[in-house]
């Protein structure tokens, strides 16, 4: 289990018939297994909470919750009402990211800083660079690198600079054919997953994996603290909607992003940190969550702001990827005998049934591989 910090995590727990649960779908799986062939992971889960085996379910929301005082405070309805305005809101959330950053940040650990051209990571790079410049943090920051994967790594750089961070402090990786390998090598794909998921991208892990090959990060997945600027339980607060932090973790619970894998010993997220998500439930202007980080990142540097947020498309496999996917899934057990029929596609970003079934296909090889009595229901 990836650390816990004072933060909402949105990773579902899994649970088998002996009541043990786990973050981690391989830990809980007994060693004979019921599969259901009907099973395509929903990319949110209508509240059925089951899995791709008869043995094994998904530990409901809010039973999964952590307990303790603070998280459930978070997650309640509201209770109080924050009474200044934008501009004192948005500085009482600087002031939560700046404390959450000093207080996480594990001076041992490597620092990975997943980052796009999008608000969230600028959010979180920009106040980390100003704690940079700060007593606070000064040159205590150790080794930190910042990645940037794909069609948005030229904006990336752009804001790279702008912060000032040295050359050896961020790398771009916008060529994803190399990448696109690991989702269809059928024989490894397995570690990528923590379950079915029906999204073909997790580079979450891959990315890592292959920095580590590179010599950039440690080796040890241990040494390493990934941070994000992920911010599930506040995506949802779109303009006109005002959802509970309750009704928001348990939609986030469910959706396909409770699956994700990463490929490190902890991960931080201070954009969900409790602090700044109980300022968020406190005031009307949460609602419109998606301009209010635009608002917020001004705050913190008007200058970050005036970058862009890219937004292209992932492009497809190649051929010769797509062609040894399709072929693996038909040759593996799974093809042949839960599913023998299902369209492939090649798009990786895409919610789809075949990326289920791949999955699904993928996870089913691997545990016979290692021993396990599989039977279809």
């Amino acid at each position: 289990m990836i650390n816990k910090h004072d933060q909402f995590m949105c990773h579902r727990y899994y649970k088998n018939e002996t009541g043990e649960t786990s973050q981690c779908f391989w830990d809980v799986l007994p060693r004979k297994l019921t599969l259901d062939p009907g099973y395509v992971f929903p990319t949110f889960d209508p509240g059925t909470w089951k899995t791709l085996f008869q043995e094994v379910d998904i530990v409901k929301p809010m039973d999964a919750l952590t307990v303790g005082e603070e998280e459930i405070l978070s997650c309640g309805d509201r209770n109080h009402h924050w009474l200044g305005g934008k501009d004192e809101m948005l500085g009482a959330m600087e002031k939560c990211l700046m404390n959450f950053i000093t207080f996480n940040w594990t001076n041992d650990k490597f620092h990975l800083l997943l980052h796009s051209s999008g608000y969230d990571s600028r959010i979180v790079s920009g106040t980390l660079a100003r704690l940079h410049k700060t007593i606070a943090m000064g040159d205590a920051l150790g080794d930190l690198l910042f990645v940037c994967v794909g069609p948005e790594s030229e904006e990336f750089i752009k804001i790279m600079d702008y912060e000032g961070w040295n050359d050896n402090q961020y790398i771009a990786l916008p060529d994803l054919a190399p990448q696109y390998d690991y989702v269809v090598d059928f024989d490894n794909a397995w570690k990528l997953v923590n379950g079915p998921s029906n999204y073909g991208y997790s580079w979450n892990y891959i990315v890592v994996d292959m920095l580590q090959r590179m010599g950039l990060v440690p080796e040890d997945d241990n040494a390493i603290q990934i941070w994000t600027g992920r911010n599930d339980m506040a995506f949802e607060i779109w303009e006109g909607v005002d959802w509970s932090l309750r009704l928001d973790y348990d939609h986030n619970y469910g959706a396909v992003t409770s699956v994700v894998q990463y490929k490190a010993g902890d991960l931080v997220l201070p954009m969900m940190g409790y602090d700044l998500m109980k300022i968020l439930s406190a005031s009307d202007e949460r609602v419109g969550w998606a301009s209010l980080r635009q608002d917020l990142l001004h705050h913190i540097d008007p200058g970050l702001s005036k970058f862009e947020r890219r937004t292209f498309k992932f492009p497809l496999l190649s051929g010769d990827q797509f062609e040894r996917m399709r072929n693996a899934y038909d040759g593996s057990w799974y093809g042949k005998n839960a599913c023998p029929e299902v369209e492939p596609i090649g798009a990786t970003t895409e919610y789809n049934e075949w990326w289920s079934r791949w999955t699904c296909a993928i996870i089913v090889e691997h545990l016979l591989e290692e021993g396990y009595d599989i039977t279809i229901s």
